[in-house]
Order: C-alpha cells, then structure tokens, then sequence
C-alpha cells in the first residue's frame, strides 16, 4: 500500500466513530509508509544530484517532497492532540470488571443403546 493510501486510510479512521487502538494502528502503519518513502526518495535525490539534469529541476522535485512530509506532519499532530487529550490515569475511561454468574441448563445426553430407531 502506497503512502497516499495510508494517508486516506488514516484520514477516514479518525474522522470515524472507531478505538483509539485501531486509529494508532493506523497512524504506526502511516509512520512505517513515511520512512519507506523517505527511504527511497533519499536514493531517488541521490540519482537526481549525480546526474547531469538542469540545477532548476532539482528544486521543483525537492518541493513535491516536501507535500509528503506536510501530510505526514498534519497527521503526526493530530495523533498527538488525540493523546494529550487521553486522561493519564485513565479513570474516565476505566469500566468496572462486573463479575456476573451465569446459569446455563443442564443437558444430558442419553446413552446408545445400540438400538437404532432410538
């Protein structure tokens, strides 16, 4: 999965009614999406510096990095204002452990008789 859908997969996990789990799970999956593409846009720019183009089009090609990094900023400071948000110690998000007893019925199961009609 690219970085961009990653980026709308994120986007639609917090602008919907799910776990704070589940949205951190897909925040870590942008993350990881975020170093892949920093990785081979480094290799990338290394080809770019090393070959013989016009010293205008390294720039321009720096920028549409740079729309990248932007989303993935936005996305970081919204997942840090999720988390500041959280109470540390939990309390309001605590549900009480309610043991509760069930009674289930009793089967019981007739023995073979070796009669089949039974």
């Amino acid at each position: 999965m690219a970085f961009a859908k990653a980026l709308t997969a994120f986007t639609a996990k917090m602008n919907n009614d799910c776990s704070s789990e589940d949205k951190m799970v897909t925040f870590q999956f942008l993350e990881t999406k975020m170093s892949e593409l920093d990785t081979v846009h480094s290799a990338y720019n290394q080809a770019f510096f090393q070959s013989d183009l016009d010293k205008e089009v390294i720039p321009k090609e720096l920028e549409s990095d740079d729309a990248y990094k932007t989303q993935y900023l936005t996305a970081k400071i919204k997942v840090t204002l999720r988390k500041s948000a959280i109470p540390k110690d939990g309390l309001s998000m605590r549900v009480a452990n309610i043991t509760k007893t069930s009674k289930f019925p009793r089967l019981e199961l007739l023995k073979f008789s070796s009669n089949i009609k039974e």
